[in-house]
């Protein structure tokens, strides 16, 4: 049969501070997440809502950011995941209790930029397709882990003048492990 669909509602609240000092400029604050619901486990979630700035030169910046939060998944989001996804489950939100990155940009030469960075991020219920093959027919499920993920990123970009803007932009991710 169908899942259980049950109604879970989220709210919000990230009460913060900013601080402007020369070339640092920090936000600082804490993302407090509610759920209601009959399968919300744990109602209230924390997770820091912070990044740091640091332009020390024209040249070169650099930039560090905590956050996280509470992704609902609506059928829409669903739907971006695979158009033919179905649940054998109740599809529970994610909370990313911590994620973190780091990076750097460069002005190699006028127009010339180059960024490089990585993060890892901490996830409960997070959202993973899976292929399912039943009676001969193959379709998208979906299915909810915890996780711990890794990142790198890097990206290089040209502008000249305001006629012409070329980038180039990749990102690597792999899941760490499976939390318990």
């Amino acid at each position: 049969g169908l899942p259980d669909y049950r109604a879970l509602h989220s709210l919000e609240l990230t009460p913060r501070w900013e601080l402007q000092r020369g070339a640092l400029y920090v936000v600082s604050g804490l993302n407090m997440s509610f759920l209601t619901g009959r399968h919300a486990e744990h109602p209230l979630q924390l997770s820091p809502e912070c990044s740091v700035s640091y332009v020390p030169a024209e040249r070169f910046s650099l930039h560090l950011q905590l956050d996280g939060g509470r992704d609902m998944h609506s059928f829409a989001s669903l739907y971006e995941l695979s158009p033919y996804w179905m649940a054998h489950e109740q599809v529970m939100p994610t909370y990313t209790f911590v994620n973190a990155h780091l990076s750097g940009n460069v002005r190699l030469v006028e127009g010339l930029h180059l960024h490089l960075g990585g993060g890892y991020k901490v996830l409960s219920d997070a959202l993973f397709s899976t292929r399912v093959d039943t009676l001969g027919v193959t379709y998208t499920g979906v299915a909810n882990h915890n996780a711990q993920v890794l990142a790198a990123d890097a990206g290089v970009s040209y502008d000249y003048k305001d006629l012409l803007s070329l980038s180039a932009k990749g990102e690597y991710r792999v899941r760490c492990r499976q939390r318990a």
